[in-house]
């Protein structure tokens, strides 16, 4: 999908941006996200009915706090550590991190639990306990 679909839309300032329960972007699109967020916006498609589509601002004056939501922080992390500027003009960041079997039950996962360990005390580490929910 591309990250700016031509046709002008009003744009909806949201001071959270959830990314993402549906799809682990953290994990697999970072890129993505980062070229959305040089843009300024993003569109989203409601999965519910197509022809519905937002044009969400990312700029870091709408935008108070991101929820990230993943099973494995490791692109997320690089992607921070590439771009810390970018990130830190947002106010806050927020990781539900959900840490729930070995890789080998979930094989898509594509990294071992004890990395996942790893990433959560970066996590911590770097924003604090209150800004890490794990389960």
């Amino acid at each position: 999908m591309d990250i700016a679909l031509s046709e002008k839309r009003p744009i909806i300032r949201s001071p959270i941006i959830s990314c993402s329960r549906r799809t682990d972007i953290p994990a697999f699109l970072m890129d993505w996200v980062i070229k959305a967020v040089e843009i300024g916006y993003v569109d989203v498609i409601n999965p519910f009915n197509r022809n519905q589509i937002s044009r969400i601002s990312l700029n870091p004056d709408d935008v108070k706090c991101w929820v990230w939501w993943s099973k494995n922080f490791g692109e997320w992390i690089k992607a921070y550590e590439n771009n810390i500027d970018l990130f830190n003009s947002y106010k806050g960041h927020s990781f539900q991190f959900t840490i729930n079997s070995p890789s080998e039950l979930e094989k898509n996962i594509g990294v071992s639990l004890d990395d996942r360990f790893k990433q959560l005390e970066w996590l911590t580490r770097e924003f604090s306990l209150l800004a890490v929910n794990y389960r």
